[in-house]
Formats: structure tokens, C-alpha cells, sequence
């Protein structure tokens, strides 16, 4: 998820993407990233990139995330112990779907590693891919707009 929004907005790949949909990014980092991510950079460049400071996600976050042209779908899950809340993933700018697994699945118990490999979660995203997120609003929405804190 995090990659693929760099790669749009700051690699400019986004002329060549209709539609991206992002499962679990960490756009704004998560709490359980160390807090030290330059002493982090050296052992673990992944880790260290997870810290809500690290040059990567100040760069997804500066200025709009979504660039024109793409359709954006995010899909998380209630049960993502990674990426801390789990509502930052959401990207609360006009034209994202954003979405939990459990608003179309459920009784599904999936976190942040397994919702890769679960067949009725890929399923999930195989249906997703096949609407536009212009003909199918965003589940969370509501809960996104009274739960969810600003950017």
C-alpha cells in the first residue's frame, strides 16, 4: 500500500494507473514503528519506513495523496494489529473507497499479514477491482467521518 502510493504520487506512475487499490497501507505510519527510525534505517529499511516521521510517509502525506486520473480503493481490516490505528489507512480525500473487510464479509477474521492469503478476502478484491469506485460509495463513510480523526 505505502509503495504503491509513492510510486503514483511521487514517482509519477499515476498516468499509468486507472485504478489502485491499497490492502492495509500504512500511509501514516503505525505507533508500533520504532521511535528512533534513523538508528532503525540501518538494520531495516522497511521498519524504519513504517515510522510516521520517516522521509517516505512525509512525502506520501504532504500535500493530497490521491493524484488525478486514478480511482483509489482502500481496503483494511478491523483486525490489523500492524499498522496502528487501523484508521489511519483511510484516505479521507474526495473520490476514495474506503473500506473494512468486515463491511462485506463480516464474521471474517483477518489481520494485516493472513488477508493476503484468504481466499474469500481475495475474492473480495478480484469484485472490488471489476466496480469503479465512482459507482460504489464508500462503506465506511459514516463510521469514517464521526470516528476517525483529521489528517
Amino acid at each position: 500500500g505505502l509503495l504503491g502510493f509513492y510510486l503514483l504520487k511521487e514517482l509519477g506512475y499515476a498516468n499509468r494507473v486507472r485504478h489502485f487499490l491499497a490492502m492495509a497501507p500504512s500511509i501514516r505510519g503505525t505507533t508500533i514503528a520504532p521511535d528512533d527510525w534513523k538508528v532503525q534505517d540501518r538494520y531495516c529499511q522497511a521498519c524504519a519506513d513504517q515510522n510516521p516521521n520517516s522521509p517516505i510517509i512525509r512525502a506520501v502525506n504532504e500535500g493530497p495523496i490521491t493524484q488525478p486520473g486514478v480511482q483509489y480503493t482502500v481496503l483494511v481490516t478491523q483486525q490489523d494489529y500492524i499498522v496502528r490505528p487501523v484508521e489511519s489507512q483511510f484516505v479521507r480525500e474526495e473520490g476514495v473507497r474506503n473500506l473494512y473487510i468486515q463491511d462485506s464479509l463480516p464474521d471474517k477474521f483477518a489481520t494485516h499479514s493472513n488477508m493476503l492469503y484468504d481466499d474469500e478476502v481475495l475474492d473480495l478484491v478480484v469484485s472490488l477491482m471489476a466496480q469503479p469506485p465512482s459507482t460504489m460509495p464508500s462503506l465506511t463513510t459514516q463510521t469514517c467521518q464521526s470516528e476517525c480523526s483529521p489528517r
